[in-house]
């Protein structure tokens, strides 16, 4: 994201986060720092709609 390399060594083991897409840093980063865990061990959601409840949860856990 705008032009910075992040490398977190959290592998990612989500079969639907490939590497190379636009969004895969951006998930790495916020599985790094446990802001989402994804919606199953092996499924992060790509794709999937976030209900009100998820988003709650995503900044509560960025502020902590």
């Amino acid at each position: 994201m705008f032009g910075i390399t992040w490398y977190y060594p959290t592998e990612l083991n989500f079969k639907d986060v490939q590497k190379g897409k636009y969004y895969y840093e951006a998930i790495q980063w916020a599985y790094y720092w446990g802001i989402t865990t994804g919606v199953s061990s092996t499924k992060f959601g790509v794709g999937n709609d976030c209900s009100r409840g998820m988003v709650v949860t995503f900044l509560s856990r960025y502020s902590d």
